[in-house]
């Protein structure tokens, strides 16, 4: 929410800089559609990351005799946080290109 207040307000300095206003409004929603999509993107990866870990955990456990006990704390294992790493920079990359897209879009706009 931060992120959408510092926004509106960065937009907002935007329309008094540039003629291009329908153009500007355009960016804004890209960008709130962009971070949407970013977000539900995220959220997506890692319950599904979570899941796989977890089902893999659960084999294993089962394989070595282990039927019974406390189920494991996924998140903080050491496959789960390097694959999670590894998806979560994945992701902001590809974010950080459509960002800077969109930010060339609006500097080249009159």
């Amino acid at each position: 929410e931060a992120d959408i207040a510092r926004n509106e307000e960065v937009f907002k300095g935007l329309r008094e800089l540039k003629k291009n206003k329908d153009g500007l409004n355009q960016a804004k929603d890209q960008l709130a559609n962009l971070a949407n999509y970013y977000g539900q993107t995220v959220k997506q990866n890692y319950e599904r990351l979570k899941s796989e870990v977890e089902r893999m955990m659960t084999q294993a456990m089962q394989k070595a005799g282990a039927t019974r006990g406390p189920k494991p704390n996924v998140e903080q294992t050491q496959e789960f946080q390097e694959n999670w790493r590894q998806i979560s920079a994945r992701l902001d990359g590809e974010y950080g290109k459509a960002l800077a897209q969109l930010k060339q879009q609006i500097s080249a706009m009159d």
